[in-house]
This record gives C-alpha cells, sequence and structure tokens, in this order.
C-alpha cells in the first residue's frame, strides 16, 4: 500500500463526558468481554494538578453512539490521575498513577484557579494523612471480573497513560517511565530510560530497560503494539525546545533497537490494528491544533507511515489529547481523547468514529 492511498472519512464527532466547571483528562477506551464498551479518564478535576481528580468510567452497548452515566471505578486521597483500560482474556484491567502530598501542595496556586479553589484544596489535603500517602501513593494496577467493580490495586514502579497491552503468548506488557512522586521535577533530572515489565499473574514481573533517549531529548508515555514476533514501540518526546514529537523503536528478538526520531508534531501516541494495518494516533499541541492519525503502509516501522490525517482541526489550545483508539465491530474506529469546548473553562471526553477506506 503506498503512503498517498490512504483515504479515511470521518463519521461522527461525539461526546462521552462534558466538562465546564469540573473537568475530564487523559481517556482510554477498550471493548470488554461481554461486548461493551468502556471508556476510563480522570474526571471531577478542579484543574491539572487536583486532589480531587478520581478514576472515572462510563459505557456504551452501541458501539458509542451513546454512553452510561459516568461512575467513580476508583478513587484514593491522592491525585488519581491518567486511566489506562485493556481487556486481559476474562479480565478488565485499569491504570492509573498520582501526585505526593509535596508536589501537589506545590501546584496549589497554579495558574487558571477560580477563587477559593486554592483553599479549598488545602484545606483538603491537611485532611490526608502520611499513612494515606504511604498507602497509595505510586503507579497501580487494577483488575476486575466484570469491567465495573475493580479491586486489589498493586503497584508499579513505572507508569504510561493507556496502561499495558495483552501478548498472544498470554502475558501482559507494560512499558513505561519511572513514576515520579514530585511532577515538578526538571527535565534534566528525570532523562532516565524507559523500562518494559512483562507478567503473567500480575505478581510476578520480568524486566528490561529500553535505550537511551537520544542526546537532549526527554521521553514518557509510551505505548507498544505486537506485530507478529517483534513489539513496536512509539512513545512522546521532547525536542530540548520542548516541542512534542514522537520516537519509535522494535523489540525483537530480545532486543530493542535504537529510537529514531519522527518529525510528527504532537504525542503521546496510540497504536491499534485495524483490518491488518497498524493506526497510530496522536494530539497536536501546535497550531492547528487537533486530533491526528496516521497508517503503517508497509513493514518497515520507521519510514512506511502515511501523511497525517487529520480527526480534529478545531481544537480551541493546545490543552487536548492524549488519544485512545478502539476497532468497532463494524470495521470503523473510534478514538476519544480529551479536548476543552470555547467557553468552558474545563475539557471534556470527545472522541471521533471514523473509518479507513478500503483502497
Amino acid at each position: 500500500m503506498t503512503k498517498d492511498a490512504i483515504k479515511f472519512q470521518i463519521e461522527e464527532q461525539l461526546t462521552v463526558c462534558a466538562g465546564g466547571e469540573r473537568g475530564h483528562f487523559w481517556p482510554s477506551v477498550c471493548r470488554l468481554a461481554d461486548g461493551r464498551l468502556l471508556c476510563v479518564w480522570s474526571g471531577d478535576r478542579r484543574n491539572h494538578l487536583c486532589p480531587f481528580g478520581k478514576v472515572m468510567g462510563a459505557y456504551s452497548a452501541d458501539e458509542g453512539r451513546s454512553w452510561s452515566a459516568p461512575k467513580v471505578l476508583f478513587e484514593t486521597p491522592l491525585d488519581d490521575r491518567d486511566a489506562g483500560a485493556v481487556q486481559w482474556g476474562n479480565k478488565t484491567v485499569l491504570t492509573t498513577f498520582n501526585n505526593s502530598l509535596s508536589a501537589q501542595r506545590a501546584w496549589i496556586h497554579a495558574k487558571g484557579r477560580v477563587e477559593g479553589e486554592a483553599e479549598a484544596i488545602e484545606r483538603y489535603l491537611d485532611t490526608v494523612t502520611q499513612e494515606d500517602e504511604k498507602t497509595w501513593l505510586g503507579s497501580l494496577i487494577l483488575v476486575s471480573e466484570d469491567g465495573e467493580h475493580f479491586h486489589s490495586p498493586v503497584k508499579l514502579p513505572v507508569t504510561t497513560p493507556h496502561g499495558p497491552i495483552p501478548l498472544k503468548d498470554g502475558r501482559l506488557f507494560y512499558i513505561g517511565r519511572e513514576f515520579l512522586s514530585d511532577p515538578a521535577t526538571p527535565p534534566a533530572e528525570y532523562r532516565g530510560y524507559l523500562r518494559a515489565y512483562w507478567t503473567k499473574d500480575l505478581l510476578h514481573w520480568e524486566a528490561k530497560d529500553l535505550p537511551a533517549p537520544p542526546e537532549g531529548f526527554v521521553q514518557h508515555e509510551p505505548y507498544a503494539i505486537e506485530d507478529g514476533d517483534r513489539i513496536l514501540i512509539a512513545t512522546r518526546a521532547h525536542w530540548p525546545d520542548e516541542s512534542m514529537t514522537t520516537h519509535l523503536a522494535v523489540y525483537e528478538n530480545g532486543e530493542f533497537s535504537p529510537w529514531e526520531t519522527t518529525d510528527w508534531h504532537g504525542g503521546p501516541p496510540h497504536l491499534l490494528r485495524v483490518k491488518g494495518r497498524i493506526v497510530l494516533t496522536y494530539g497536536r499541541r501546535e497550531p492547528p491544533y487537533g486530533i491526528r492519525a496516521r497508517v503503517l503502509c508497509g513493514e518497515n516501522w520507521f519510514e512506511d507511515w502515511s501523511e497525517e490525517l487529520i480527526l480534529r482541526d478545531d481544537a480551541w489550545n493546545f490543552d487536548l489529547g492524549y488519544p485512545c483508539s478502539v476497532e468497532l465491530k463494524d470495521g470503523s474506529i473510534l478514538t476519544v481523547y480529551y479536548n476543552r469546548k470555547p467557553g468552558m473553562r474545563l475539557p471534556s471526553i470527545e472522541g471521533t468514529r471514523w473509518r479507513l477506506e478500503e483502497v
């Protein structure tokens, strides 16, 4: 397939959960064992850094055309953030992470707070104990038998927005960046490598470091997809001037390849296989703002990508993205993401239903 042969069609722009005075950020979507779709995100937030954030979810029984009222799936006393979800056999796996009390206090007076918000956050943080922090601080993974009731969180040393992926050998593969309890850490101090984990039971993990990023880059928020005997990896990366791009690598024959830098203006990436094609989506946080996609048109993971497909180009500003996609029963794609509508203080969870046309 040639790169210029890719055709696509937008079928619907939709809303999963509307924002406003409360914000909804960083979603993921998956298909449950019973056929429903589950969309999860960090909701009920007053800002990007907010101790009231909790993991929320909504369900669709009609392929994303309508959604249930949002419900709280998991909540700690801390700042519950990016939610990932994947169906792993007969289990639904949920991931999230949070921030320390000191990190949250450092952001109390962040730009964009409304009157009285900082004081309310400070009063709330005074009620959270050091024992609470010891119990809950970290990157967490939870399991459900029915896709609705999640229990027994396990802590992991890494985190990434959309969580792990199931492999054909039955293992779960989770690639992420070292968990940081302090998000204010200057980039120069956390240029650690990404790390990959494999598990069959969530109790015993095999770990392997990925290569260092190219000189001058910071990497985080990776995702992966299995492709035959190799695992293909994409990650958000920042140039020294802090503009965003995507790095690509391959895991094959027990080794990771060096990273290659793309000229794409966005991230973080998500990967999905649709009718034998690998589709990569990302948020563009430079004008024109919106949600973008690319399709792998051959076997070369580093070179055979289509031109950018525009799923949304009407975003109000850079505060958007973290797209995640799922294939629908009719072969179309649902991509969910967060986006702030004009006139709204905080963002909504929105989606685009679209289709790759046959060529």
